[in-house]
């Protein structure tokens, strides 16, 4: 696949029609084969609208979040939406804005645009350590990690755009001032056809996030 050359994270600007074939051949590896199902059209619609948001100045990001796992189970969707919607709200959105009163009309406009999709990601059994009151002492037992984690696609705002620059890198975000849910993060500077591979898994899990909701009420028609 193109994304295993980390130089593709970002490209010269093209036209919206050449993005397109692009995401098309990121699609199917024959390139006669171009029978798209609705959830591809989605998935290239939503590349189309990060590249109109690049064109209007915006600078796009790559953010990848994996999240401690709980002792006793694996996390659901719910779980980790749940964790995502508190990070980006409480957390995030204050610094990347600068200010808690990020939702007047003035600062709405300036918010990035957030695309957030969930992703698998193999489990490796890892020792998780607790006290037994039992035995007054410390004991492990091993659990697999969390399978599920969030790829992340945000349009932001010149008027943000160093703020956020100020993140780029390994575990960023990884911190109690961010999330103590955070286990790992990664955040690059992108391009619109890296939106492909962050949806990859949009047909398993085709209810994704998105900050604010005005593009998500739009979506209907590519249900299936």
């Amino acid at each position: 696949m193109i994304y295993n050359q980390p130089e593709l994270y970002l490209r010269p600007a093209r036209t919206i029609k050449e993005l397109r074939q692009e995401c098309i051949n990121y699609l199917f590896e024959d390139p006669t084969n171009k029978a798209l199902s609705k959830r591809q059209e989605e998935q290239i619609a939503l590349a189309e609208y990060m590249f109109e948001q690049e064109q209007n100045n915006r600078t796009l990001f790559h953010m990848t979040i994996t999240y401690k796992p709980f002792a006793v189970r694996e996390y659901s969707e719910k779980d980790v939406n749940v964790f995502f919607k508190n990070f980006y709200i409480k957390r995030f959105l204050p610094y990347l804005m600068n200010t808690r009163n990020y939702t007047t009309i003035a600062m709405k406009r300036i918010q990035p645009i957030t695309f957030c999709f969930v992703d698998e990601h193999a489990q490796k059994p890892i020792d998780i350590e607790y006290f037994d009151n039992n035995l007054n002492n410390t004991r492990a037992f091993p659990v697999a990690p969390l399978r599920l984690h969030h790829h992340v696609i945000l349009a932001v705002h010149p008027a943000t755009t160093d703020r956020m620059k100020s993140l780029i890198g390994l575990n960023t975000l990884a911190t109690n001032d961010f999330s103590p849910k955070i286990m790992t993060s990664d955040i690059k500077q992108c391009e619109p056809l890296r939106l492909m591979y962050a949806s990859k898994l949009l047909r398993t899990y085709p209810e994704f996030m998105s900050f604010p909701d005005k593009y998500s009420r739009s979506r209907q028609k590519y249900n299936d």
